[in-house]
């Protein structure tokens, strides 16, 4: 199975700030979707003159939750240039895809957004969407129960093509920390916090650092970390990291909110290896319970700073 990919959107205002980030030294990205309904000043030839990974075009339109408020025509015309000038992908909407003239060149990305629920038909809809011309099927809904976020991992369990299924929302991160664990084409994250391009996505490099993004696989063992207080990243970060010096194939997920035999139940199918609240447990107590190992001097110590704040 191919390795789920770390895609940043590069929501930015000029095409001189879209190169500097894609030369800068440090990315923590392994491909970048260029986001040409934000661009003044579009020029896909620069970009792709300077790309160091793989890049996706995108202009997606107000209707859509994107930037661009103009003419169809102008929007399909400047996707076609991409194209043309070498892009690696095009995503193009579901309901556009028979307008967008394909030159065979770019690989297909047919998306499907909904930024106001996650609909029943949902597997319906993917299935039309994989019959139809597409190399890789993307979604993105949102998330307004855990329901909704299992019914979107379900669409990678059942994928047919390369897919990207993303629930949005505070509840959407437990999609983009797990897309390796299902087999996504990809999972998008934020360049920094402030610079989301849709709910929910987390910092890229809190994915790696933090999640270990990289080294999640389909054995990885999945724990909860519910966290009303606003520690949870902060617990999550340290529980991982003393997952890894342990070489534990687990990732800890955060949750704002939730009851943890509730979880539990309506988790059994992940599988959830475990789960636990803040308002009664201790994240040493946890790491003991899920590894069967006792805590190293690093994450006693986090966890002594953290009953001081």
């Amino acid at each position: 199975m191919n390795r789920t990919l770390l895609c940043v959107p590069l929501a930015v205002s000029t095409t001189e700030e879209a190169v500097a980030i894609l030369q800068s030294p440090d990315r923590p990205f392994d491909i970048a979707e260029v986001r040409l309904d934000y661009l003044s000043d579009p020029n896909p030839e620069q970009i792709l003159g300077a790309k160091p990974c793989p890049l996706i075009f995108t202009h997606r339109a107000a209707r859509d939750g994107g930037n661009w408020s103009g003419g169809e025509d102008e929007r399909l015309d400047l996707l076609r240039k991409a194209e043309l000038a070498g892009a690696d992908f095009i995503d193009i909407e579901a309901d556009a895809v028979s307008r967008h003239h394909w030159h065979g060149r770019a690989r297909r990305i047919v998306s499907y957004h909904n930024f106001s629920e996650t609909p029943a038909n949902l597997p319906e809809m993917v299935r039309q969407m994989e019959e139809g011309p597409c190399e890789i099927v993307k979604v993105a809904t949102l998330a307004r129960s855990h329901a909704d976020v299992l019914a979107v991992l379900g669409l990678l369990k059942a994928a047919n093509k390369p897919t990207i299924a993303l629930a949005m929302g505070p509840l959407g991160g437990i999609t983009r920390i797990l897309g390796p664990k299902f087999g996504a084409f990809l999972v998008f994250a934020s360049l920094a916090t402030g610079q989301e391009s849709a709910p929910g996505q987390i910092p890229a490099k809190d994915m790696v650092q933090h999640y270990r993004f990289g080294s999640i696989s389909p054995e990885t063992r999945v724990y909860f970390w519910v966290d009303a207080f606003g520690h949870g990243r902060r617990v999550a970060a340290a529980l991982n990291s003393a997952m890894k010096r342990a070489n534990h194939y687990g990732v800890v997920v955060d949750l704002p909110e939730g009851d943890p035999s509730e979880l539990a139940r309506v988790y059994t199918d992940l599988p959830l290896a475990g789960v636990a609240s803040a308002l009664n447990a201790d994240p040493a107590a946890c790491y003991t319970s899920w590894t069967g190992s006792k805590p190293d001097p690093l994450l006693l110590d986090f966890c002594s700073s953290l009953g001081k704040r």
